[in-house]
C-alpha cells in the first residue's frame, strides 16, 4: 500500500518545484568605475539573481546598474523580458570592455529578441539606455572596484 503512495508524492514535489516563484539572492551592491564612468551597482551572482536580471523592476537609478558575474567566460545571451525601461548591455571580459548593445526595448514575447555577445564574457552590465553614449565609454575600458 505504501508503495502506491511513491508515485504521487514524487509528482507533488516535482509539481511544486516547477510552480514555484523565482526569488533572487540577498542583494549585494559595489561602487565601480567603467572608464570614466562611477556607478553603483547591485551584483547579480547566483542562476536564479541570472534569470531575473533587471525584470518586473520599475526603473533603475541614473548612475545604478546590475552586474552579473559569472563563473567562467563564454558566449552569453539576454533577453528584455518582463522590463519596463529600456537599457543598455555592456560585455566585459576580464573585466575590460568588448563590446555593447544600446537602447533595447522592453518586449513582452514569448519571441524575444536574442542579444548575444560578440565574443566570450565572464561579466556583463546592464544599465538604463543612453549610459554608452552619456559617458562616452570606449572598447577596452577597464572595470574597478572603488
Amino acid at each position: 500500500m505504501t508503495l502506491k503512495f511513491i508515485p504521487l508524492i514524487a509528482s507533488l514535489f516535482l509539481l511544486s518545484f516547477v510552480t514555484m516563484e523565482h526569488e533572487p539572492s540577498e542583494k549585494k551592491f559595489n561602487n565601480l568605475r567603467l572608464g570614466p564612468a562611477l556607478l553603483s551597482v547591485e551584483v547579480a551572482e547566483t542562476e536564479t539573481d541570472h534569470y531575473l536580471g533587471l525584470s518586473r523592476r520599475p526603473a533603475l537609478c541614473d548612475n545604478c546598474g546590475l552586474l552579473f558575474v559569472f563563473g567562467d567566460s563564454r558566449h552569453r545571451t539576454f533577453v528584455m523580458r518582463e522590463m519596463n525601461f529600456d537599457l543598455d548591455i555592456i560585455w566585459l571580459d576580464n573585466k575590460t570592455i568588448i563590446a555593447w548593445a544600446e537602447n533595447l526595448k522592453p518586449e513582452a514575447g514569448p519571441n524575444y529578441t536574442l542579444y548575444s555577445s560578440p565574443e566570450k564574457t565572464d561579466m556583463v552590465l546592464e544599465v538604463n539606455a543612453g549610459f554608452v553614449k552619456k559617458h562616452k565609454l570606449k572598447i577596452g575600458d577597464k572595470l574597478s572596484y572603488e
